[in-house]
């Protein structure tokens, strides 16, 4: 919360309290170059949110400085540079014919709605002609992990060489390859690095993808925790939902602003309220609860009383908290689907869980039960929990960036919207893993390998999502069954990799 008895200073520290841990000064003298149209600003405003406070405007990002001041009034470090400065420069498809950078660009260029991958991120040296590549129409929307995944990439384009260069900058674009592809009719999350030419190539072979449909209004929608995770997802939700009835009991505070959906004039206010109030101008009719979900039989009953009053046709769980197995009992006893979310240490794997109402496995057969391969690496935080020196109340909650806990709530908002659907009117890729059982999702920001060069949770890329259902329960013996849903456990094949859906040749 804004203390009027802090000096600026103080507040500005708050701010930006749950990324500094992430980053410390990596940050400065770092100038990121704008040029473009709403994606290339919505990127930099991101990248403000990780802490880049140097930026260079070019044709189409006038807008930025005031944009900036706006999403953050406490911050008065800003600098602002000619495109000479620029480390890199992003970009998207409105920025000027012709125009040559004196910096390294990265350019997002969505892709015409028929064509099987959605969206391509190109890499051009500097003075280099911008080549010409197939794009949509101006009407046709891009969609918030398109955007996530640029911003993702030029953050490793600017720490690049240092202690802190994320594992994209060598993954995805590594000469030879200067062109990332990403999002497939067949799985949404799928990406990978090319050389430019095979990338062109590529997206040729590929048949065309008629699935798109217009999405209409639909459901009713109970998010339960509107965090880092529940707000983003509300936020996605909501120009293609009929109501959104938002639960949380607590108020927005100033360190909430960098990573969840908040404005500057909400801290102080009621989260599920502030929320429900400006999410209503997408005109979904909103509710809002102040309250808190406990396991107790008074908790539990009291959940079951809400779900009775509000029949909801989804409820999206992102708590993080233990009361989330009795609320999926209580959903799964009503049928109403649900998708609980949470993200892992510092937000560099996250997972979902889809139920589909009474179908398929339900979340006490997947939640901790299955077993996903290597684990990764263990963060600062953790090692201190593990410190025999640490006392409760010395950490405060896990620092991750709107990067990286944003992809996952747009991961969950898309599962979720599909979920909505009819059986007949859902997208292929989620009729396949509800059919196959594999609703245990693993999503990846980060990638690392083991001592014996296995990738963590078998996820090579970040960026990617993989699947996993009853065939990876740890431990089931023959004929052994679910306490809540009954289904019978399959014996653990131990693939020690998630599937991820195939997406062409």
């Amino acid at each position: 919360m804004v203390d009027p008895i802090l000096d600026a200073n103080q507040n500005r520290d708050a701010y930006y309290k749950r990324v500094a841990p992430l980053y410390g000064p990596a940050f400065d003298n770092k100038v990121l170059g704008v040029c473009g149209g709403e994606s290339a600003l919505e990127t930099a405003l991101l990248l403000a949110r990780c802490g880049v406070r140097s930026f260079a405007i070019g044709p189409g990002a006038e807008a930025l400085p005031e944009l900036l001041r706006a999403q953050n009034p406490w911050e008065d470090r800003w600098n602002f540079e000619t495109l000479e400065k620029a480390r890199i420069v992003v970009a998207d498809s409105e920025a000027p014919v012709g125009f040559r950078s004196p910096a390294p660009v990265l350019r997002l260029t969505i892709l015409p709605a028929n064509r099987a991958v959605r969206a391509r991120i190109d890499a051009i040296p500097a003075y280099e002609a911008w080549p010409t590549v197939e794009r949509a129409e101006n009407e046709e929307p891009v969609s918030p992990e398109a955007i996530n995944r640029l911003a993702a990439l030029t953050r490793a384009e600017l720490l690049r060489g240092s202690p802190h260069e994320p594992a994209e900058a060598r993954l995805l674009l590594c000469s030879p390859r200067t062109s990332v592809l990403f999002g497939h009719a067949r799985w949404p999350w799928w990406i990978r690095g090319f050389e430019r030419e095979a990338a062109d190539d590529w997206i040729k072979a590929q048949p065309a993808d008629e699935s798109g449909k217009p999405v209409s209004r639909r459901g009713r929608v109970l998010v339960v925790g509107c965090g880092s995770l529940g707000s983003i997802a509300a936020e996605s939700l909501a120009p293609y939902v009929e109501a959104l009835i938002l639960s949380d009991p607590e108020r927005v505070d100033l360190e909430n602003l960098v990573r969840q959906a908040y404005e500057p004039n909400e801290v102080g206010r009621w989260k599920a309220e502030a929320l429900a109030e400006r999410l209503a101008r997408y005109g979904a009719h909103t509710q809002a609860l102040m309250r808190a979900e406990e396991d107790t039989p008074d908790g539990i009953r009291k959940f079951g009383d809400l779900l009775d009053r509000f029949r909801p046709d989804l409820a999206i769980l992102t708590t993080g908290t233990g009361a989330e197995y009795a609320m999926a009992v209580a959903l799964r006893k009503r049928g109403i689907r649900h998708v609980a979310a949470r993200c892992y240490a510092r937000a560099r794997f996250f997972e979902l869980i889809l139920v589909d109402g009474a179908n398929g496995p339900c979340f006490h057969c997947l939640r901790e039960q299955v077993h996903t391969g290597p684990a990764p690496s263990l963060t600062p935080e953790q090692h201190a929990r593990y410190d025999p020196t640490w006392r409760p109340g010395e950490l405060n909650a896990e620092p991750a960036t709107v990067l990286d806990s944003g992809y996952c709530a747009q991961a969950l908002a898309r599962a979720g919207l599909e979920l909505l659907k009819p059986p007949s009117e859902r997208a292929p890729w989620l009729s396949e893993t509800l059919g196959q059982e594999r609703t245990c999702w693993l999503g990846a920001n980060h990638a690392e390998r083991d001592v014996r060069g296995h990738w963590a949770y078998g996820i090579d890329c970040p960026g990617k999502l993989v699947t996993f259902g009853v065939e990876d329960i740890v431990g089931a013996a023959p004929g052994e069954r679910c306490s809540v849903c009954g289904r019978e456990w399959l014996p653990e094949k131990r693939s020690d990799s998630g599937k991820e859906l195939a997406a062409g040749a």
